[in-house]
């Protein structure tokens, strides 16, 4: 991995620390461990513009809380992973940030 890569992909982890809730599921610790277990079996995210691409995200909208569904790109284009997040309105509102939980990280 390349230096720029290197930066990008820590400056992606950094700004999603930074939004995530953590959860008893998700600590820090397993989501290395998931992180990890995802560069074993299917080598780096795409970072680039094709990676970051909206398409490959789906938001269903029911009232307060959202469900938004992140298709993991990778080189190899299987694509058969993917993060899922509850974003809170509500409560992102009232501590003018975003709030999101991950509720599922599906590695195949």
């Amino acid at each position: 991995m390349g230096v720029q890569t290197k930066a990008r992909y820590a400056l992606t982890l950094l700004t999603l620390s930074e939004a995530i809730e953590p959860s008893e599921e998700f600590g820090e610790k397993r989501l290395a461990s998931l992180r990890n277990e995802y560069a074993e079996s299917h080598g780096e995210l795409r970072l680039d513009a094709e990676g970051r691409s909206n398409k490959h995200t789906f938001i269903e909208k029911s009232g307060d809380v959202w469900a938004v569904r992140r298709m993991l790109q990778d080189f190899e284009e299987r694509n058969d992973c993917a993060m899922e997040f509850a974003v809170d309105l509500g409560e992102s509102k009232r501590e003018e940030r975003l709030v999101m939980r991950l509720s599922c990280l599906n590695i195949d």
